[in-house]
């Protein structure tokens, strides 16, 4: 019975398992991974696209088709083979082909591993970084990015290519991977694409350097054309104007450019396109000299002397509180539109270092640790743009403590620097690569926003500045006012100002009316009596001024306590007091007992 069972049994089946040799041997032939599991999507003939391992990873080597990598496979079972054949047959010819081979080896690995060592880093900072920008408008891996992504070492040099791949089918938003490019690698940059047969790609082409010197005249046209609030900051690569805006969303302008860049000639361009629209300029420039060719333009005022850090500090506060002034009138009147005013701070590490070294003095005890000019600079960054105020500020080195510790450096919506450092872009930028700074005087990058673009700004002499500012003053009407007296700008009309001639600065303007000459019935002529002497205005101040120039014994901190209280005269239309108001008011202000005691005595 035993017997029967076992004759009429099933033979026993072999398991796949059992031979693990032949699976072996046939997954090397046909390109499989040896463990059987599929790391990508990769068929016959097709490259994988898409990693399908649970632990999200693969190799370049699992991108390849099978009949690629079953090649390769082959090639190089072949070659062993080989050579263990003449190892058999022929020694000494085996040991030479076996030397030769090693060789080659040998210096490609040295060739892959110094390449390797010298493009690490860039690799960590610079490649690695844009495949994963790019993954998400080219809607792939930043694997498939990676492979086959080119992007030089030195990506500042003119007419230098990067190269980034398009997946098949792909059909896109070209602008997005254009901007991320744009961003990451900084400067201008013309994109060619490349979708008409496989394998697709985009090549970015460095564009060329801005025009080595632009003069102010080549440029008066495109001044001409700014909108209200826009700047002409210099040229591009293709010498079209790059704009700068105070309007929208840059009204605060941080510079930082390093010693001999060119920063006064830029800020006397920047000025003098700001006066040709009304605006007016409260400039603080510790270098004494820095702004001269603004000096005595109607409309601006300097200070400009490093020992009266005090006059300075109060020449800001003043801004301030224009600011607030117009705050005030703001919330009553919605309608109300205000005259552009900007506050230039050359000089910024300077001033920083005075300011510390005033306020390390003066101050008593209780008093915070930072000098507070930096509160109203603060206040003004955050506040300026709804009151048509706004700030210039140039520094050397803006960083943290130039700005009085606070964190300012934010509140620069647009930035633009020059003969900078690779520190001082990490820090004000943040962005990989680090552009090559040029040394040339005048050639700023300009950071707005994503966008980075190399400009060179208009060169300008003292004179064209001097005249400039003085033909659109008088265009404006505003007469020969001295420096610091702000006229009626409700005439301007700098939307119809025009440059009609470029006449010396020595020329001096007579806005004077001709005197005119009455004629009578006689044939002799008769002059008209000469004309009487105009009223020189009465000066008025500013709660700063007052307390500086002693028209009352109080501190301008005083005085603004007491502007907060019933009884303190209104001021005028300019936000300033007369000092026939300030002293009755101080002389009958609540609790001043001198009054009428003097009265009662008969005094």
């Amino acid at each position: 019975m035993s017997a029967r069972k076992t004759k009429n049994a099933p033979a026993p089946q072999v398991k796949r398992s059992d031979w693990p040799a032949i699976r072996l041997a046939y997954r090397h032939l046909t390109g499989l991974e040896y463990d059987g599991e599929a790391r990508t999507n990769a068929t016959w003939t097709e490259r994988g696209d898409k990693v399908m391992h649970p632990t999200g990873r693969a190799r370049r080597w699992n991108y390849r088709p099978r009949i690629q990598r079953a090649a390769i496979r082959w090639g190089w079972t072949a070659a062993a083979a080989g050579e263990g054949y003449l190892g058999i047959t022929s020694p000494a010819l085996a040991a030479g082909t076996l030397q030769g081979a090693g060789g080659a080896a040998t210096m490609w690995a040295g060739y892959r591993t110094s390449e390797a060592a010298l493009g690490f880093a860039h690799r960590r900072r610079v490649v690695r970084p844009l495949a994963k920008a790019l993954a998400r408008p080219l809607e792939t891996d930043p694997v498939n990015i990676l492979r086959d992504l080119a992007v030089p070492v030195r990506t500042d040099r003119p007419n230098v290519v990067v190269t980034v791949p398009v997946p098949d089918g792909w059909h896109g938003d070209r602008k997005a991977v254009e901007s991320v490019v744009t961003a990451r690698l900084g400067g201008n940059w013309e994109a060619e694409w490349r979708m008409h047969q496989a394998p697709f790609s985009v090549e970015f082409t460095r564009s060329p350097e801005p025009p080595g010197m632009v003069k102010w005249s080549s440029i008066l046209d495109m001044i001409a054309d700014n909108a209200p609030g826009e700047v002409v900051v210099g040229l591009d690569s293709r010498s079209k104007a790059v704009r700068g805006d105070f309007v929208r969303e840059e009204p605060m302008w941080g510079l930082s450019i390093g010693s001999g860049g060119g920063k006064s000639v830029f800020l006397w361009s920047v000025a003098a396109q700001l006066i040709a629209q009304g605006a007016e300029i409260v400039g603080i420039d510790p270098k004494y000299i820095s702004l001269d060719p603004l000096v005595g333009i109607p409309g601006v005022t300097i200070h400009n002397d490093p020992r009266n850090v005090q006059g300075m500090w109060d020449a800001i506060r003043e801004f301030r509180e224009e600011l607030e002034d117009r705050f005030d009138k703001w919330t009553q009147d919605r309608s109300l539109k205000f005259t552009r005013k900007v506050l230039i701070l050359e000089e910024g590490n300077m001033f920083s270092d005075i300011s510390k070294d005033y306020w390390r003095d003066v101050k008593k005890k209780g008093d915070p640790a930072s000098p507070p000019v930096w509160g109203d600079i603060a206040a003004i960054l955050r506040m300026g743009r709804q009151a048509n105020m706004n700030v210039v500020a140039v520094f050397q080195r803006m960083d943290d403590a130039a700005t009085g510790g606070r964190g300012l450096r934010d509140s620069f919506g647009f930035r633009m620097l020059g003969r900078f450092t690779w520190q001082g872009w990490r820090m004000l930028v943040g962005t990989n690569p680090i552009p090559r700074s040029q040394k040339r005087r005048g050639r700023f990058i300009v950071v707005d926003g994503g966008a980075h673009t190399w400009v060179q700004a208009p060169y300008v002499t003292e004179e064209e500045v001097r005249s400039f500012c003085l033909d659109a003053r008088q265009a404006q009407r505003w007469g020969s006012a001295p420096a610091g007296v702000t006229p009626d700008v409700t005439s301007h009309t700098p939307e119809s100002f025009q440059v009609t001639h470029t006449p010396p600065a020595s020329v001096t303007r007579d806005v004077t009316p001709p005197r005119l000459v009455l004629v009578k019935d006689t044939p002799e002529p008769q002059e008209a009596p000469a004309p009487a002497p105009a009223e020189v205005p009465a000066p008025r101040h500013s709660l700063a001024s007052a307390a500086r120039e002693g028209v009352v014994p109080m501190s301008a901190d005083a005085l603004r306590q007491a502007k907060r209280r019933p009884g303190f005269p209104p001021a005028g239309d300019d936000g300033k007091w007369s000092a026939e108001q300030l002293t009755e008011w101080f002389a009958n202000r609540p609790g001043n007992k001198a009054a009428p005691e003097k009265e009662a005595a008969g005094e």
